[in-house]
């Protein structure tokens, strides 16, 4: 996750990839489908979770968070409203 980090980032990174390990635990999937590219329900609702998670315990920008994730913040962003409507609706823990 941290690799393709610039080196004065990575450290920094550390707490988001915390947060996507306890995700990836919660539902016990494996912190590389987490940041892959599947689109799957069962996968792409946890990482929308972790965006979630990583953006209000960390409070990274969406600029960091575009670099951690190695996606566009739009899509982040979008994650994050997904995840936030789906908690509302109770259809996420």
């Amino acid at each position: 996750m941290t690799a393709h980090l610039p080196a004065y980032f990575r450290h920094a990174a550390r707490p988001a990839l915390q947060i996507v390990e306890e995700v990836a635990q919660k539902y016990e999937l494996s912190v590389d489908d987490l940041l892959g590219p599947c689109r799957k329900r069962h996968i792409a609702w946890p990482r929308h979770e972790a965006w979630l998670r990583v953006f209000d315990e960390t409070k990274f920008s969406w600029a960091e968070m575009e670099l951690i994730f190695g996606k566009n913040r739009e899509t982040i962003r979008h994650g994050v409203d997904a995840a936030i409507f789906r908690i509302k609706e109770g259809l996420m823990a």
